[in-house]
């Protein structure tokens, strides 16, 4: 869980108490000077004193053990019990663990092995006459180590205590639903510098809550947050809990009715390398049984608006992509429809070549739908065949079409085919043109500015009216009129 080296200088910057962190600074001194039994005598005060400075952290929050604990130590220190004081002492490891849980069972035994030396260290008549104790530099640093990363540089709260302090803070609606904010915010929680077994219980705890529980949207943005914010300060541990416990969680805890919620996790958290064989199998079938429609009361098919959000949450994890494909195999009408639906850039693209193979049969309104100005090689394939259907379009719906869409390729081709459609067309086109448009004028400024645009056309098609009444006789103008 830590580096495989740490440099002496980070190990004192890493102790929470000042007092502490004196007698870290005391050790290491001694530590580069030679002097490994003072060292190991300064790096056990320095766990007392962090240990007490603990104790005055958990009074606060209101632990009455601490507070027991805490009189005890003052009534003898100012009774001057040097026995009882000593028993204190040597009780610390036991005490950090239980009640307390500041420590786990194997780093109590450091802490336990830390004292033994000390006791030899600073006092003689414990060890042989004949062969005194002889600290190492590799004994020192050992302790010097083990006592920082087991105790120094870790909250008060660590245990069972700790766990409940974080959910309760998770479930407070003041919590950051942004994993920046929430990462700042553990910095200075019991999460800081955690073991391995708080991460755990903490990652577990989440993953178990968004599988399972229908939690309020507000609450479960805070639980991925949280999570966010747990894997990106804790990545190879987080990755590590969740490739070893995710499967058999979502396989054993996960109902029927609630495997929509793994499809929401897996795309939320990423921090997983791989799900197991069987895991993977029931969220294909899961996806597979999907149903993409939902009836309205008109009795309109439509697609699902849940269906289409678990389709586009599919689509970001890769062993379910080729499976959203083939959920895809929908109608024209229904793809367009999820086209429009979802601005997804993912979704995007793999509904592209689904269109694509659906322009020889599609309409002239689903063709216009299917164009993006930004998508060249789709626009050319649709071309030829909405230029073949605009072709045959009189040029009243030429001019109509020209008017509703603001497709700026659409309209190139529109301009071009009304050019030639006008002046090919005779006078009696052009008055039914021209009856069309004369009582469409615009009364206002914002109607103007949108019909701006047609006036040239307008105008061409007034000119040309002009010039095939003047091809007309006169006696037929009559008749006309």
């Amino acid at each position: 869980m830590y580096e495989a080296f740490i440099d002496l200088d980070e190990l004192i910057v890493r102790c929470r108490d000042k007092q502490a962190r004196k007698f870290i600074k005391e050790a290491v001194a001694c530590y580069r000077a030679g002097a490994y039994r003072s060292c190991i005598v300064a790096i056990w005060n320095a766990v007392v004193f962090d240990f007490l400075h603990k104790l005055r952290e958990l009074e606060l929050l209101g632990d009455k053990e601490a507070s027991k604990l805490l009189e005890q130590f003052e009534k003898l220190s100012s009774e001057k019990k040097v026995k009882e004081l000593w028993q204190f002492e040597s009780d610390i490891p036991k005490k950090a663990l239980k009640p307390f849980e500041l420590i786990s069972t194997v780093e109590m035994s450091d802490i336990e092995r830390l004292f033994e030396d000390r006791s030899r260290c600073a006092h003689p008549s414990m060890t042989s006459l004949e062969e005194p104790f002889e600290a190492t530099a590799e004994l020192a640093r050992y302790h010097l180590r083990s006592a920082i990363t087991h105790l120094l540089e870790r909250p008060p709260v660590q245990g069972r205590a700790a766990r409940e302090r974080i959910f309760q803070d998770i479930k407070s609606e003041y919590f950051p639903t942004d994993s920046e904010l929430a990462i700042k915010y553990f910095q200075k929680s019991p999460l800081a510098r955690a073991r391995l077994t708080l991460i755990k219980d903490v990652v577990l705890g989440l993953t178990v809550s968004l599988l399972t529980e229908n939690l309020p949207e507000d609450e479960k943005e805070r639980q991925f947050s949280a999570i966010h914010a747990i894997s990106s300060m804790y990545p190879e541990q987080t990755r590590e809990i969740l490739n070893d416990k995710l499967s058999d969680i979502i396989l054993n805890r996960v109902v029927d009715s609630n495997w929509d919620k793994v499809i929401v996790y897996l795309e939320n958290v990423k921090v997983w390398d791989s799900l197991s064989e069987a895991c993977q199998l029931k969220t294909k079938m899961f996806l597979d049984k999907l149903d993409r429609f939902e009836i309205h009361l008109n009795h309109e098919k439509r697609l699902s608006h849940k269906s289409i959000i678990i389709l586009l949450k599919s689509i970001r994890i890769d062993f379910l992509r080729e499976d959203v494909v083939k959920k895809l195999q929908i109608s024209l009408r229904h793809l367009l429809s999820l086209k429009e639906f979802c601005k997804d850039t993912l979704l995007d693209e793999i509904i592209s070549p689904l269109l694509e193979e659906r322009i020889p049969e599609a309409t002239f309104d689903e063709l216009l739908l299917m164009i993006q100005e930004e998508k060249k090689l789709l626009n050319d394939k649709i071309e030829p065949y909405l230029v073949e259907k605009l072709q045959v379009a009189s040029l009243t719906i030429l001019l109509s079409l020209k008017s509703r869409y603001e497709h700026n390729l659409l309209n190139e081709w529109i301009e071009a085919m009304l050019q030639e459609k006008v002046t090919e067309a005779s006078l009696d086109e052009l008055l039914a043109v021209r009856d069309g448009y004369i009582h469409k004028i615009p009364w206002n400024q914002d109607e103007k500015a949108k019909a701006g645009e047609l006036d040239d056309l307008h105008k061409m098609v007034e000119n040309i009216l002009v010039q095939r009444i003047k091809e007309v006789d006169f006696e037929d103008l009559l008749i006309m009129k």
